[in-house]
């Protein structure tokens, strides 16, 4: 979600991220490679629902 809001912000000429900021869900690698880069929050989803 947050590649395609990154490509239609460009798109619409929107300035990331002195017009907008955004941030991504689950650390995908390929946000490192965007311009700008993406930050983004890891989530440990393969542990999650598991009991302690």
């Amino acid at each position: 979600m947050a590649i395609g809001a990154i490509k239609a912000l460009q798109n619409a000429h929107i300035n990331i991220p002195d017009d907008v900021s955004l941030f991504g869900f689950n650390n995908l690698a390929i946000g490192l490679y965007l311009n700008p880069t993406l930050s983004s929050v890891h989530v440990p989803t393969e542990t999650m629902g598991q009991l302690p």
